[in-house]
């Protein structure tokens, strides 16, 4: 069952990356995000390396699991509200761009969690949410 989860997740992480003249890369470290969109986050190969070591493999492989688990959930009620998604891996500088051409910067190796969603909305600053209620963080932040 886990390893149907987790190829589900990776179809999703895979497939929901949009770069369009509203979510483009400026360059390999940097993505500007100019319209709505709900931002998932990943951990690269070195946050991994850096979680493996803080945790015994147990926890380790919990945590996967979990974080899994709920940015999958995310991802389907993103798809359900018709909200675009946007998929990147941890260490990218996020420049995000409001309707009144002021800009947000998020460096996500400066993020607490390795596994994340950010939500923007082009007349608002962007918001780090807890994605284990994401149905209320998207209501609060868009309604």
């Amino acid at each position: 069952m886990k390893i149907i989860v987790t190829i589900g997740i990776l179809y999703l992480i895979f497939t929901s990356c949009n770069f369009n003249n509203e979510i483009s890369p400026t360059s390999s470290d940097t993505i500007t995000v100019k319209s709505d969109v709900a931002l998932f986050y990943y951990p690269d190969s070195t946050s991994l390396d850096t979680l493996r070591n803080e945790l015994n493999e147990k926890t380790y492989k919990e945590a996967i699991n979990d974080y899994n688990h709920f940015m999958g959930l995310a991802s389907v009620y993103f798809d359900s509200v018709k909200l675009k998604r946007l998929t990147t891996n941890r260490g990218k500088v996020l420049k995000f761009v409001r309707q009144d051409k002021s800009e947000f910067i998020i460096d996500t190796k400066t993020l607490v969690d390795f596994w994340g969603v950010i939500l923007f909305n082009k007349n608002f600053k962007p918001k780090l949410i807890d994605i284990t209620i994401i149905d209320l963080e998207y209501n609060r932040y868009f309604y």
